[in-house]
């Protein structure tokens, strides 16, 4: 008996202690974002048909301590036409894989890119376009953009009957723009052979580029010191009959906005394809 009173009176006390302890127990502030809450802007001075990248800064702007706001590397380009309806432009493949990551934002903002005009994505024509990205998975935040055309146009020479005797072929960066915009470029390129599968695979050459920077704008208006050995032995491996394509890039310094990317360029890769018989 003496034993079932004590039982109950410890029983007692504890229930008497844990009177409005829950006060003490913070309870977690749940808050439903919605689009409105952000706005994404695209940070590039221009996008053209050939730029390599499309950087964007998203912004938080009712921020709440402590919330959770992440992001993926999704993303869909939608491209608008001439009813004003929206038409699927990048990634051009719906099954396109992303790596399933969660970012998130600190500081109210964050600065981000995609790649674009690239073999995984595919490449954007001259219009106007929307970039679309999810935020905490399932809140859709938009930023339209226009693609203009490049001021540069690449020509690949005497490309109709290469055999694999041919010394070399040239290829030249030629200015078409207005002066607003001047480019630097060099004789570095890249050469890939198409395989079996329709897959560009790189083609590895035994040499370093000399990195020589050359300018392009309405006073330099042309380079065309660049050389596409075929013939010899400039690759690992002999270059034998089949389908290749070259691709060089130039790159412009205007500055980006915010400053965390004051230092980044803006690159155009061009690509120019010819077969070797």
């Amino acid at each position: 008996m003496k034993k079932r009173i004590l039982l109950l009176l410890m029983a007692a006390v504890v229930s008497l202690g844990c009177v409005g302890c829950t006060k003490d127990i913070p309870t977690e502030s749940v808050h439903e974002f919605a689009a409105e809450d952000f706005v994404m802007r695209i940070d590039n001075p221009y996008v053209t048909p050939h730029s390599t990248e499309l950087f964007y800064t998203m912004t938080v702007l009712n921020d709440v301590p402590d919330a959770e706001i992440t992001y993926g590397e999704a993303f869909v380009i939608e491209k608008q036409n001439e009813d004003g309806s929206w038409t699927r432009a990048l990634p051009a493949d719906k099954e396109t894989p992303f790596t399933l990551t969660a970012y998130h934002i600190y500081g109210h903002s964050v600065c981000e890119s995609i790649p674009i005009n690239s073999d995984l994505y595919g490449s954007l024509s001259v219009g106007h376009y929307r970039l679309l990205k999810y935020i905490n998975g399932n809140i859709p935040v938009s930023t339209e953009f226009d693609v203009i055309p490049s001021d540069i146009r690449f020509e690949l020479y005497d490309a109709e009957n290469v055999t694999t005797e041919t010394p070399m072929l040239k290829y030249s960066f030629i200015y078409q723009g207005d002066g607003t915009r001047e480019y630097m470029c060099g004789i570095e390129f890249k050469l890939e052979k198409r395989d079996e599968n329709g897959k560009w695979q790189y083609v590895q050459p035994k040499f370093f580029f000399t990195q020589i920077g050359y300018t392009l704008s309405q006073k330099y208006p042309e380079f065309d010191l660049g050389f596409l050995p075929i013939a010899g032995d400039s690759y690992t491996e002999p270059l034998t009959a089949g389908e290749y394509r070259v691709s060089a890039e130039l790159f412009n310094d205007n500055e980006l906005v915010p400053q965390p990317r004051k230092n980044r360029f803006l690159r155009e890769r061009f690509y120019a394809e010819f077969t070797i018989n």
